[in-house]
């Protein structure tokens, strides 16, 4: 009777592994921070996106989903912090350029560049 106890509770821990990595796969997260500076003297406010960790994965076709919500917060600056694409040689990064390409389009851009040298 506890072998099939066991086995029950091992089948549900990997269900509940394989539901994680398809929700990590599936969405992404937004996180809002409210930024105050006595420099500012309470006349600043804006809206600032930070993209970073992408690696390659679209949200969506063409990463559709990922840019309608962007269009949709309208930022002043988009900062893009790294980890976009995969930087390995059989890996088309393809989808990440086009990706940064159409939101650049959108609105201004800062980007970090990881130039890899094959030494």
């Amino acid at each position: 009777m506890w072998k099939m106890w066991f086995c029950i509770v091992i089948l549900l821990l990997i269900a509940g592994v394989f539901a994680e990595v398809e929700r990590e796969l599936h969405t992404f997260c937004i996180t809002r921070y409210k930024v105050l500076s006595p420099k500012w003297n309470g006349e600043k406010s804006g809206k600032i996106i930070f993209l970073s960790d992408l690696h390659n994965h679209e949200y969506g076709l063409h990463n559709k989903k990922l840019i309608d919500k962007i269009k949709m917060e309208n930022p002043e600056l988009i900062l893009i912090g790294g980890d976009i694409l995969v930087g390995k040689e059989d890996i088309s990064y393809e989808s990440a350029t086009k990706f940064v390409e159409a939101i650049c389009r959108l609105h201004r851009c800062i980007m970090q560049m990881e130039i890899m040298n094959n030494v």
